[in-house]
């Protein structure tokens, strides 16, 4: 990550004026000017629950992060064993990455501004030296990025 990317993190941004409700994501990847916001969440994906089971408060923090970071995607990443298997494209990979949703541009800087959602499989945690689990994040990510810039 580079230098700038660390700064800017720590420097951070808020929702509002006064330094009130300082909005700092798990992840931030600054590629080639853009920024990249991931943040994790340990829930249940189900396909059958309104809006596959993602919260309105996580879409909210979404929408806060990507206009804030002016953040072109930004992603959920959840553990694979709490995805609806409906949603895997692959469930033999170890991430899956879906940008499917798009925000409504209410406000010019939404346009064309998405919201994806990607899983990491969490079971091999432990073996390896967690080796599998660095390589799921690799491709998450990677996939994530490479996502990122070609829209």
């Amino acid at each position: 990550i580079q230098e700038e990317t660390r700064h800017f993190a720590k420097r951070g941004a808020y929702l509002m004026k006064g330094g009130r409700f300082q909005l700092k994501p798990d992840i931030l990847i600054k590629v080639k000017d853009r920024n990249h916001i991931i943040d994790t969440k340990y829930k249940r994906i189900n396909m059958d629950e309104r809006n596959v089971g993602i919260s309105q408060q996580d879409a909210y923090q979404m929408l806060a992060y990507t206009l804030a970071f002016k953040s072109e995607k930004t992603m959920l990443l959840y553990p694979q064993s709490l995805v609806d298997e409906r949603l895997l494209n692959d469930k033999d990979k170890s991430a899956n990455l879906y940008c499917d949703w798009e925000f409504v541009d209410h406000v010019s800087e939404l346009q064309n501004r998405k919201l994806c959602i990607g899983t990491i499989k969490l079971d091999d945690i432990l073996e390896n030296d967690g080796k599998k689990l660095a390589d799921g994040f690799k491709e998450v990510i990677g996939e994530f990025i490479s996502e990122a810039n070609t829209s």
